[in-house]
């Protein structure tokens, strides 16, 4: 730890993060502000990359975490990869230095729908990146590819935490269908 004048430094270096907490002068402040940094050149640069035809490199920690985690979905996704690509609308990896920390797809929603609708699916972060804006980075991915495509985006929350995830980017609770969460997607035909 550094003392530079009224901020601290603490460098954490099992992830090459930075947290700075700077005090102000004022002895009695209303508020301390507390930053948190991944971008430390070379160490966190984050990436986020297609996934045509085959699994990304690290797919095999990812997965074993998930494993870990209770999920399967990594192993269903490896599956589908090799049985079935084209079932994939897109598939995207995300990577915080070097390592691989998430994975999300869509497809076709597999219920029926009076409409064209995708599913986002095979979603999965590993445990050491959450948090991070990971998900968030590929589900903005996916519904950027989306846009103009369908009218509607559906997802099933595999639990409270993810379903506080999808509403709070955007999707609503629904009940009855086969799945939990949907999102009305902006016709952007006529600005492409």
């Amino acid at each position: 730890m550094k003392f530079d004048g009224f901020r601290f430094r603490l460098r954490l270096s099992s992830y090459g993060g930075q947290v700075t907490l700077a005090v102000p002068r004022d002895p009695y402040p209303a508020k301390a502000v507390l930053t948190v940094s991944d971008k430390v050149p070379g160490v966190m640069d984050p990436r986020l990359e297609r996934i045509v035809d085959k699994l990304p490199a690290g797919f095999a920690d990812l997965e074993a975490d998930a494993m870990a985690d209770g999920h399967r979905q990594m192993t269903r996704l490896a599956a589908e990869l090799t049985e079935t690509p084209a079932i994939f609308h897109a598939a995207y990896a995300y990577y915080l230095g070097g390592r691989l920390a998430g994975i999300g797809a869509m497809t076709d929603e597999p219920a029926p729908t009076g409409q064209p609708t995708w599913r986002m699916r095979r979603f999965y972060v590993h445990r050491e990146f959450r948090r991070r804006n990971v998900a968030y980075a590929i589900a903005m991915a996916l519904l950027h590819d989306a846009a103009g495509s369908v009218s509607t985006m559906t997802v099933h929350a595999g639990d409270q935490a993810a379903a506080q995830f999808w509403e709070a980017i955007g999707f609503s609770r629904v009940v009855g269908l086969a799945w939990s969460h949907q999102r009305t997607m902006l016709d952007t035909t006529a600005s492409r």
